[in-house]
């Protein structure tokens, strides 16, 4: 109304001026009573009746279609395009037509509801390499529109070809040998090729023999339970295992690093590290061919100090200082490569392979899983997981029923006044984060009766005793100790199949890339079979399984090869090559060897050997890939071959 009171003299009238507005409103009828109140004795309120028709109208829009990716000729990759009605009315497509046969929808004809909007899924499947165009015309009752053309435009490739060589693996070997298969992926396609390899099935049977060092510390304990830490004398002999939580090693650590403080711990598949908590050193590891723990070397990070347990990705390490940042860490380079946020102090941490993501934790707080955008994943709350002394965490998908996350706890350890409480190795289910009830006390096995044992850092690995899983730690006592239990059997085919090198990778088109398979025997008189399965974009051959079988012969004395009574390293064969070439080498002792391919300006290209070695004789094979991986070019190199005091240089070719 134009106005909505008033006073109307006697004898006259006044008008009101009643508006009707449509907009925004569904076509349709709308009805209204306009009431009027007055101080009329007689008719105080009147009504009159108001109808309003809004006829309905259509209007359709939508947004230009673009496909973001390539997308591989031969294939198919889809989008979503949103027909929109901004209009009052009903919108009734009847159709939605391409003209160009490389473009498709998921619908032609439908109702979109006034003010609403519908997907429609657009499918590209290109036949040719390149740019492709057309036009969606969308038919519908929009009477301003009756045909409303939309863009559509995407991009097509030559997709990647994978090839591999060999197309399956086979070994004689003679009892405790090992040899190196290279195999050779190659992409003839027109795009990038990237491609995983994994380890699928097999068999395996063996028994590794316990070391054990020489056993003085002081330990990193919960504030709430001052402490001063203590650890057995390490002198047990040699032993068989074949049990849960048979006890593979155990190492004094403060005296090979020469100093107490150790508290974390990670094994990269070669090389223990340990760090100090009172201190920025971190020391690395080998066992030498006696069982005996020998310093590799002693080195920090700038920027890290007081890190506690450690992770590592297959790459990179990562550790906290009790405080809310994951460092991570290059230990070949000895450099910080950056850092994660956390919600928790990092005291303990595990990386879960599988989410590739990391469990981290600080004494009895809840655990979080962050990705490495330091988002939280998963909360594991305390009272779940029990735990209340937490240094040590280790993620374990080898486990039958898991995965799980296994803790290190002090579990309440004083020693104010001195109270020695079991030290537990706990069983963590995932991703509920309850406790399992599954649980170890290492004091018994570790600890001296007299000075306080501590829980430090934890690991898992399947790299130490072929055949078996190994969870290890750190106990922070008199001295400080490294040990190892057996957890169970590892997965099908880890003990006489791995690969040494790269697991993933990309290669370019025309380019040759691929990884190493390591082959060892265990048992005498047994064949192995496994498979190993590589996962590609190529879509016609996104997942090619790569048959593996060892032979592995008996003991007889016609079957073994004179030890070598010097060292000699050959020339590589072939010379010039490509992509592959063989180097021979023999070692008359146990030796240290260094294989290492340098270009011509003395910068290193490629490691092909760096271990303790048994005498015998060896083949390395070097695919022409760098460290990282991509195809080195066309050029001379030199190889340095190292072993004791015995070292070699020679010249090679690779022509392309």
């Amino acid at each position: 109304p134009s106005i909505t009171e008033g006073s109307v003299p006697a004898n006259s009238s006044v008008e009101v001026l009643l508006t009707f507005d449509p907009a925004g409103l569904v076509g349709g009828d709308y009805e209204a009573d306009v009431v009027v109140t007055s101080n009329d004795p007689a008719n105080p309120e009147l009504r009159a009746y108001a109808h309003m028709f809004v006829v309905g109208q259509a209007l359709v829009s939508a947004d230009p279609v673009v496909f973001a990716n390539p997308v591989f000729v031969g294939g198919m990759d889809s989008t979503t395009m949103v027909v929109r009605n901004e209009g009052n009315g009903v919108l009734n497509v009847t159709d939605v037509a391409s003209d160009n046969a490389v473009f498709s929808v998921s619908q032609t004809a439908f109702d979109v509801a006034a003010f609403d909007s519908a997907e429609v899924t657009v499918y590209f499947m290109p036949t040719a390499e390149g740019g492709a165009t057309g036009t969606l015309t969308i038919s519908s009752n929009d009477p301003a529109n009756p045909t409303l053309a939309v863009a559509v435009s995407a991009t097509a490739v030559i997709a990647p070809s994978f090839s591999i060589d060999p197309d399956s693996l086979g070994a004689n070997l003679g009892f405790s040998d090992s040899t190196d298969a290279p195999m050779l992926i190659e992409n003839t396609g027109g795009s990038p090729l990237s491609w995983a390899v994994s380890v699928i099935l097999g068999k395996s049977k063996t028994v590794f023999p316990e070391m054990r060092g020489n056993a003085s510390n002081a330990g990193e304990v919960d504030a709430a339970s001052s402490q001063t830490p203590g650890l057995a004398e390490l002198n047990t002999p040699q032993r068989v295992m074949d049990d849960v939580w048979d006890l593979q090693f155990s190492h004094d650590i403060e005296a090979v690093s020469g100093g107490p403080g150790n508290a974390g711990v990670e094994f990269d598949g070669q090389y223990y590290y340990t760090t100090r908590w009172a201190s920025n050193l971190i020391h690395k590891y080998e066992v030498d061919g006696g069982g005996n723990l020998v310093l590799v070397e002693e080195f920090s990070i700038t920027g890290v100090t007081g890190l506690r347990d450690l992770a590592y990705d297959g790459q990179y390490f990562y550790g906290g200082a009790a405080a809310g940042t994951i460092y991570q860490m290059d230990f070949d380079s000895k450099t910080l490569v950056g850092t994660i946020a956390s919600p928790q102090p990092v005291r303990h941490i595990a990386y879960d392979s599988d989410l590739d993501a990391f469990y981290v934790g600080n004494w009895s707080t809840d655990i979080v899983l962050v990705d490495r955008s330091g988002a939280v994943l998963n909360t594991l709350p305390a009272a779940s997981h029990t735990g209340t002394g937490l240094y040590g965490s280790a993620y374990d998908n080898t486990s039958d029923g898991g995965p799980y996350l296994w803790i290190f706890d002090q579990n309440g350890t004083s020693t104010t006044p001195p109270v020695q409480t079991p030290n537990l190795i706990k069983q963590i289910a995932l991703p509920s984060g309850v406790a399992t009830g599954v649980e170890y006390d290492v004091v018994p096995d570790l600890g001296n009766g007299v000075d306080i044992l501590l829980a430090g850092g934890l690991f898992i690995s399947t790299d130490i005793v072929p055949g078996k899983v190994t969870i290890g730690g750190v106990s922070q006592s008199v001295p400080d100790g490294l040990f190892g239990y057996e957890l169970g059997d590892a997965a099908s085919g880890s003990s006489f199949m791995r690969i040494t090198d790269f697991t993933s990778g990309v290669i370019n088109p025309g380019d040759v890339g691929g990884f190493t398979v390591r082959l060892y025997s265990e048992d005498v008189d047994t064949m192995y079979t496994a498979a190993l399965e590589i996962t590609t974009n190529d879509p016609l051959n996104s997942a090619v399984v790569v048959p593996v079988t060892l032979v592995v012969g008996g003991v007889g004395v016609e079957e073994l090869e004179t030890i070598p009574t010097t060292f000699a390293v050959s020339r590589n064969y072939p010379n010039p090559f490509n992509p592959t070439t063989s180097i021979d080498f023999q070692l008359p002792q146990v030796s240290n060897v260094k294989l290492v391919i340098y270009n011509v300006l003395g910068q290193q290209v490629r490691t092909l050997v760096n271990e303790r070695m048994q005498p015998g004789k060896y083949k390395a094979n070097w695919d022409g890939l760098n460290d990282k991986g991509a195809s080195v070019a066309s050029g001379i190199y030199i190889y340095r071959f190292e072993a004791g005091d015995f070292n070699s240089i020679q010249k090679m070719i690779l022509l392309k």
